[in-house]
């Protein structure tokens, strides 16, 4: 299933499970991205002109993380990889203390893509991630 994603439906899965390295000071002004005092520093300082700066990829609009993987600032196979995906969806279906020992060959990825959309449907929508 996970093979069968697009780009953008693996980001957009990569987002939700919070899986996309942290923003560094020389990424603003990159990939779409403002540069770095465009950004506020908080919440309170948040005006229309000037968003509230993201600290991970997570954060940031799946062009911007398209562009990163394509200037070569991270990679696709770390990060978005199907094999990427399904050790994300491991660690967030399972205990940590179950995670070190499990294989991502032995796991029903059908039935954890399914937990996390329903968890995600409730909270945000299932159209959210490009799922049917």
């Amino acid at each position: 299933l996970i093979g069968s994603l697009s780009q953008q439906e693996r980001i957009q899965l990569a987002v939700s499970l919070q899986l996309l390295p942290k923003i560094k000071t020389k990424d603003f002004g990159n990939y779409g991205l403002r540069r770095y005092d465009e950004y506020a520093d908080g919440e309170k300082d948040v005006t229309e002109d000037k968003p509230l700066r993201p600290s991970t990829f997570n954060q940031a609009q799946p062009a911007v993380i398209t562009a990163a993987i394509e200037a070569e600032r991270f990679s696709a196979d770390e990060y978005i990889s199907p094999k990427a995906i399904k050790n994300g969806l491991l660690w967030v279906a399972n205990s940590k203390l179950w995670y070190p020992t499990s294989s991502s060959e032995s796991v029903d990825y059908h039935k954890i893509v399914r937990w996390v959309a329903g968890k995600s449907k409730r909270s945000r929508g299932i159209s959210d991630f490009g799922l049917r």
